[in-house]
């Protein structure tokens, strides 16, 4: 099981309001669960891949998977579990997942560099060179902006802030827009740097 709280679980939330089949919103609340168990350290750093055993559902260990190590700290996990337990808030009204949220907003914000778009990974043994991931500060403005909705106005005005200057620091240095061949929209994305997939368009 891999990458916390992708987009799906909105739309597992969405389609159990609209369909009113309370079964989707379950599935939804199981996986943030397992997630809070297993991929959400106490610092707020975040696990890729926890692998249980497929007959028994015991917890096995945890896997690199596109982050450098089982113990690192992969920076678009952390932006995809800011985003994704902020809207399990949302849907549920249950702290714990708002807590759990905040946590990780408050790693990957202490975290970041000083030009706020992250290293593909926190934690490497390399200190310089490595490669950005401009995906995982856009995912995780957008969960910043979400996670403010849910807060005290003093906690709101800080991750409104820091959403808007991550914004601005992409809009004005990580966006192909004069470039009409380039297929992305974001610039120095890290896709899998285990697997060679980097976008280092200038």
């Amino acid at each position: 099981m891999g990458c916390p709280n992708r987009t799906f679980l909105s739309l597992l939330f969405w389609a159990s309001e609209i369909s009113g089949d309370p079964r989707f919103k379950q599935i939804a609340v199981r996986h943030a669960n397992t997630v809070l168990k297993y991929f959400i350290r106490p610092d707020g750093s975040v696990v890729h891949i926890a692998s249980f055993d497929p007959e028994t559902g015991i917890f096995l260990e945890t896997l690199p998977g596109q982050g450098y190590g089982p113990n690192s700290a992969w920076s678009r996990g952390a932006a995809w579990a800011i985003y994704g337990l902020a809207n399990t808030y949302r849907y549920t009204g249950e702290l714990r997942y708002l807590d759990a949220a905040k946590r990780a907003a408050h790693f990957f914000l202490a975290a970041l560099p000083e030009d706020q778009v992250p290293p593909w990974d926190f934690r490497t043994e390399s200190e310089n060179g490595e490669p950005k991931d401009s995906s995982a500060a856009a995912i995780a403005a957008s969960g910043l902006l979400e996670l403010a909705k849910h807060v005290p106005q003093v906690e709101a005005h800080l991750y409104h802030r820091r959403a808007e200057r991550i914004l601005q620091v992409l809009s004005e240095g990580y966006v192909a827009w004069e470039d009409e061949t380039y297929e992305e929209i974001l610039m120095h994305g890290t896709g899998h740097k285990p697997a060679g997939q980097i976008s280092m368009y200038r």
